[in-house]
């Protein structure tokens, strides 16, 4: 399966690996997020905007968003994080067989980060949903913008967005966005020339990715992400890899359940987690991560 992920633009050298894509260190080795597409000098363009997703503060803040920390400094408040790109693309193959990236997508766009909290129980989780709450005082939301690959002479069609970014994100903001699709798309037509598309997006092999983490184990990413949630719980109680193996399900690994304690835990066999060591903390931080 591929999922689509947002990535920065920087593709560059890590820890001795080239065309490496910056903002997935830490997903997968080096080796195994590198990008080496080449771009045409005359891509084709397909032009198309408005498309949101929910996302989380992490990768807002990995993608650039600075204003966020603050947002998340200030309030104890559960925040909704949306991400929106209006503008227009073309997706190159990534000739890396060896890298969890089966493709990518370029573009010029222009990149609204947007956050939304005091959310009112009855609105649906989705940013036209929260921006018709906002019109109607049943959020707070905010929002800032990022223009990407767009040129000093076509930074004019984003100016309407920019001018109002320390406003609400609203029904009046998405009105805008569509006027900022309009001009972008006439640009495309006019100029394409101009214009220099930057890294948006990459597509992620899940099963590729399975295999890279558990070495070989597993090509299934959810029977990966099932046996390593069961073996970093099984050390956070203390137990050893044989205490793990011993009362595993049929559904868990035991290959991804050595891989998790040998290469994450670093633990040996038949060692049991002291209270307060390397390998209890980092099962405890992987056992709350994302809570």
């Amino acid at each position: 399966m591929n999922i689509e992920v947002p990535a920065s633009p920087f593709v560059s050298s890590y820890q001795g690996v080239d065309d490496v894509v910056l903002s997935l260190t830490g997903v997968a080795p080096p080796a195994n997020i590198r990008l080496t597409s080449q771009i045409p000098k005359t891509p084709e363009y397909q032009t198309g905007g408005g498309r949101t997703t929910k996302t989380t503060l992490q990768i807002m803040l990995e993608l650039g968003f600075s204003s966020f920390i603050e947002i998340a400094a200030k309030t104890n408040l559960e925040a909704y994080f949306f991400l929106s790109d209006t503008g227009a693309y073309f997706e190159l193959e990534n000739p890396d067989k060896d890298s969890i990236i089966t493709s990518a997508k370029y573009g010029v766009a222009v990149r609204v980060g947007i956050a939304a909290f005091n959310l009112d129980a009855s609105v649906s989780v989705s940013a036209p949903s929260v921006a018709a709450a906002a019109t109607l005082k049943l959020a707070s939301t905010t929002y800032e913008v990022m223009t990407l690959g767009i040129g000093l002479d076509a930074l004019h069609a984003t100016t309407p967005l920019i001018n109002n970014t320390t406003g609400p994100y609203d029904l009046s903001t998405l009105d805008t966005i569509a006027l900022v699709q309009s001009a972008i798309d006439d640009i495309i037509f006019e100029q394409t020339n101009s214009l220099v598309p930057i890294l948006m997006s990459v597509n992620v092999d899940t099963n590729r990715l399975a295999r890279v983490l558990s070495n070989d184990a597993t090509s299934d990413y959810s029977e990966f992400v099932r046996s390593q949630i069961y073996g970093v719980k099984q050390a956070w109680y203390y137990n050893s890899l044989e205490d793990a193996i011993a009362d595993i399900k049929p559904d868990i690994n035991p290959e991804v359940l050595r891989t998790i304690y040998s290469d994450v835990l670093n633990l040996a066999p038949g060692v049991k987690p002291e209270p307060g060591s390397e390998a209890f903390r980092k099962a405890e931080e992987l056992v709350f991560a994302g809570r």
